[in-house]
């Protein structure tokens, strides 16, 4: 049996400490229940149900005192664990590893840098290897260019307005000026950054959109029916209609 504890996480405020709490003490209290076998009776059996963190194994030690998180889903949510971990890391739980297929941004590998609890297991590539190789792919495409002339200033970017950091072209040097990807293919995202002229789109668009659609769709209403008086609806008529005639 697996016991998976959800815990949601924004991209402005990080994960909801208080979920987040909760969850590590229901699971350290679990832990605290098993009833471990003597190895000296190996035909003995456990009283208590037996009860181990996940491993993974890209993970450290994997004999189970690691507790292991799949998330976070945004970048912006990595400092928040880290505050946290002090908190988590108590009794049977010993370390926590992020594991993150939605998270791309390339400071993300940082959080384990002030909070040695924390171990970073990065599922998706980051932002500035993907930029490369979108830039490689533009650069076979356009085909080569004259020296000293700007290779993607013929290119536009799309891409989502985001509320950390500085969007999808983010920084490649950290505050000491040392380079967060030691990869000369970065050199090539960079460029493309620096060339390419950015479009942002706002970040849940979709949510946008459904309110916009909302409000058109109270507007209809309002405008078929100025006085609000109480109206049978659409659909309901339509079923009672259709029950009749049947």
């Amino acid at each position: 049996m697996r016991a998976l504890y959800v815990v949601t996480d924004t991209a402005t405020y990080g994960l909801s400490d208080a979920s987040l709490r909760k969850a590590v003490r229901r699971i350290r209290e679990q832990l605290s229940m098993r009833d471990p076998v003597s190895a000296d009776q190996p035909g003995t059996q456990p009283t208590k149900p037996q009860v181990a963190l996940l491993a993974f194994p890209s993970c450290p030690e994997p004999s189970g005192s690691t507790l292991v998180v799949f998330g976070p889903n945004f970048s912006g949510a990595f400092d928040s664990i880290g505050e946290q971990s002090t908190d988590i890391v108590k009794g049977p739980i010993t370390g926590i590893c992020l594991i993150s297929g939605a998270a791309t941004n390339p400071s993300n590998q940082f959080v384990q840098e002030p909070y040695s609890h924390v171990t970073y297991v990065p599922l998706a590539l980051d932002d500035w290897r993907k930029l490369a190789h979108v830039a490689g792919l533009t650069r076979q495409l356009l085909g080569p260019k004259d020296s000293g002339s700007r290779d993607f200033k013929d290119v536009t970017i799309l891409a989502e307005a985001s509320t950390f950091g500085f969007g999808l072209c983010d920084r490649s040097v950290d505050p000491n000026g040392n380079r967060l990807i030691t990869d000369p293919q970065v050199q090539a995202a960079e460029q493309l950054c620096h060339d390419a002229r950015m479009v942002y789109f706002p970040a849940s668009i979709a949510d946008l959109r459904d309110e916009v659609q909302h409000q058109k769709d109270e507007a209809r209403r309002d405008a078929r029916n100025p006085l609000h008086i109480d109206l049978p609806d659409d659909s309901a008529a339509a079923a009672d209609a259709s029950r009749k005639w049947q």
